[in-house]
């Protein structure tokens, strides 16, 4: 399932990210510099997701910036579906 990160939650040392199904309500940057830049910082230290019922996490993939309909950039990922 794809989703688009909506904010992060918390400090630098241990980011946390709230995600949401649609980029209309996506965190956004208004160029594509300023995208690739938070880009390349998430894609490299990766998210993981909590699995229900379990301390089990589970990474996120294929990042990918892109436009949103609304103007601006958002990042999206791939959420392991077996959550």
């Amino acid at each position: 399932m794809r989703l688009y990160i909506r904010s992060r939650v918390n400090g630098l040392r241990c980011p946390e990210y709230e995600l949401v199904r649609g980029s209309e309500a996506a965190l956004f940057w208004n160029s594509k510099s300023q995208v690739e830049q938070v880009y390349w910082f998430i894609a490299e230290d990766g998210i993981t997701v909590a699995k229900p019922f379990s301390p089990e996490r589970q990474p996120c993939s294929d990042f990918q910036e892109e436009t949103r309909p609304l103007g601006g950039f958002a990042i999206s990922c791939e959420v392991p579906v077996s959550l």
